[in-house]
């Protein structure tokens, strides 16, 4: 699924009524703390630890883009629905002579999928509006695994992701309704349960590494672009 990512915002405050409703659009990356996917490549390093010329890192961040529409009337509380698709991947290379199951290695492509709603307070000062929003998200992960020199790719998913982030926003009036923007938020990440078809598609041995169904992450989500605020 390949949508482009919008994020909707309002001045409320300079419309204390009618509404004001927009779109914007831009780029979105999360940037972790700590993530699953450092176990993950940890247990495949070991597990091919004889084999291994190029270790497996976990992703530091996810880029992507999204979509969001906003919403807002008599200028004090704004809604916000929104689209995020981030993706990262994970690389290894091995001496297939020596691997257990005579690959060359693996590449991981991870997306992530996720659909929120929030709500935002619009601060309006004298060129921009300072906007601090609480959002909640739902979703699931993709991941799609290459296993080099047997040419096989392997594809799956796993789902019930939710997801609470809170955030700051800064949007710059450049010329009537059209603004740029930036965004930081701080997010946590619950996978509730697949996790581990991650781990079993990667091949590791689960009754050895006793991998978990569900997991955690933090990250600091960094979102900028351009807006386009119409109101009435």
């Amino acid at each position: 699924m390949k949508i482009f990512t919008f994020c909707l915002l309002l001045a409320g405050p300079l419309f204390s009524q009618g509404y004001v409703a927009g779109f914007s659009g831009g780029f979105d990356n999360d940037l972790f703390s700590k993530s699953p996917f450092e176990k993950l490549a940890s247990d495949y390093n070991y597990q091919n630890s004889l084999a291994t010329t190029t270790l497996m890192q976990a992703p530091g961040k996810l880029n992507g883009y999204g979509l969001t529409a906003y919403y807002g009337s008599n200028g004090f509380l704004n809604y916000t629905f929104s689209y995020s698709h981030n993706t990262g991947r994970m690389v290894s290379a091995l001496d297939p002579s020596l691997s257990y199951d005579g690959s060359s290695g693996r590449d991981i492509d991870l997306t992530l999928h996720t659909f929120s709603s929030g709500v935002s307070v619009p601060l309006w000062f004298d060129s921009f509006i300072l906007m601090p929003s609480l959002e909640v998200g739902y979703g699931w992960l993709d991941h799609e695994i290459k296993i080099k020199g047997l040419n096989r790719t392997i594809e799956g998913s796993s789902s019930s992701i939710y997801s609470f982030a809170a955030g700051l926003g800064i949007y710059v009036d450049v010329a009537g309704p059209l603004f740029i923007f930036g965004k930081a938020s701080y997010t946590n990440t619950f996978v509730l349960n697949g996790l581990r078809y991650l781990y079993e598609d990667t091949g590791l041995n689960r009754h050895h590494f006793g991998y978990e169904d569900s997991g955690s992450w933090s990250a600091i989500k960094v979102q900028f672009g351009v807006c386009l605020l119409l109101f009435e």
